[in-house]
């Protein structure tokens, strides 16, 4: 059985989105083509993959139909349709129910900390996520993501090593499959 999202959780997803808002809201379209660390994604891209997830984990826990997993458009103001869609998820956290039952809030927390830090990485910008939200995110992580999603061709990469030194988002990140050393240079 599901167990009720805690006040802490909620205060953590309020902090993460507020900052992938800020990092959205960073981007400018000049660096859309630039390489960011999630393979296989540029910065326009990526920026679309995190606005259709934003949009999707806001329509499942408002009980709208929505758009299913169709892309969405990035538009010229991808800060506006973030904070948007990001609104309805906190929304749709404090209302409670089925919905945000069936949506771990550590799914959402491991996905924009590893995303934000992707798309700040790859323009230049910081990714200040809360260590609470970061640890959160990778337990949750470490809870769900099984070997067979992991390897050439999956959402996942193999897991990278991180130094003794690393905070909870490089754990995170290298958990993740990614390079926590990763700059716009390499």
């Amino acid at each position: 059985m599901p167990q009720a999202t805690t006040d802490q959780q909620l205060t953590e997803l309020d902090e993460v989105l507020d900052t992938t808002s800020r990092i959205v809201r960073g981007v400018r379209p000049e660096q859309y083509s630039e390489l960011t660390p999630c393979p296989g994604f540029d910065v326009e891209q990526l920026l679309q993959h995190v606005l259709t997830w934003t949009s999707t984990y806001a329509d499942r826990l408002s009980g709208r139909d929505g758009h299913g997993d169709a892309p969405v458009d990035v538009g010229p103001e991808p800060g506006d349709q973030f904070d948007a869609a990001a609104q309805d998820i906190k929304a749709g956290y404090r209302a409670g129910g089925k919905a945000a039952d069936d949506l771990p809030i550590g799914v959402l927390l491991m996905d924009f900390c590893a995303h934000g830090w992707d798309l700040a990485s790859a323009t230049g910008q910081v990714a200040p996520y809360p260590d609470d939200a970061t640890r959160d995110a990778l337990e949750a992580g470490r809870s769900m993501l099984r070997p067979e999603f992991r390897g050439p061709d999956k959402d996942f990469g193999p897991e990278v090593p991180a130094r003794a030194d690393a905070t909870p988002l490089q754990r995170l990140v290298a958990f993740l499959g990614r390079d926590p050393r990763w700059t716009r240079a390499s």
